[in-house]
């Protein structure tokens, strides 16, 4: 991984973009990647490096409960998965209301601990189901992905 990382950083790309699944958002024993021992691990290696920014997409159940370590680890911006929050293809319930306060929640809980904030969808989720998350402000990012998570 260090070399990996070295091999961008020395091509002059110094944003990183890390997936992190755990196995249960994605229901499957392959789907496991990093933890925030590893983001930890990456921000110390190249810790010199000023402006390397480490992009956490959260791909996990409960992603509320990585925002804290993954600040401590030296995350930039956490992006999280609007689907994880209770949202689906279109809303969660009639009006989405309840995803859309727990993605709002989240999103103050990310910006508190002095990350940036983003927000991913899956590709049959309708972008305007974000759009009033995006009127709140604290979303920079929209990651619109392209494939289902874990498939790609």
């Amino acid at each position: 991984m260090k070399g990996e990382i070295q091999k961008c950083l020395d091509a002059g790309v110094p944003h990183l973009h890390i997936d992190v699944f755990d196995g249960v958002f994605l229901d499957s024993p392959n789907a496991l990647t990093f933890g925030p021992q590893m983001i930890d691990s990456i921000r110390k290696r190249f810790i010199d490096v000023a402006e390397l920014t480490l992009d956490i997409h959260l791909c996990v159940h409960r992603p509320e409960r990585y925002a804290e370590a993954m600040a401590e680890a030296g995350a930039t911006r956490i992006i999280f998965q609007w689907e994880a929050m209770g949202g689906n293809g279109d809303d969660n319930g009639e009006d989405g209301s309840d995803a859309l306060s727990a993605a709002i929640a989240f999103a103050k809980t990310i910006t508190s601990l002095g990350m940036k904030c983003g927000v991913s969808i899956n590709p049959e989720t309708s972008v305007t189901s974000i759009y009033p998350l995006l009127d709140t402000g604290l979303v920079d990012l929209v990651d619109v992905l392209a494939v289902e998570p874990g498939f790609g």
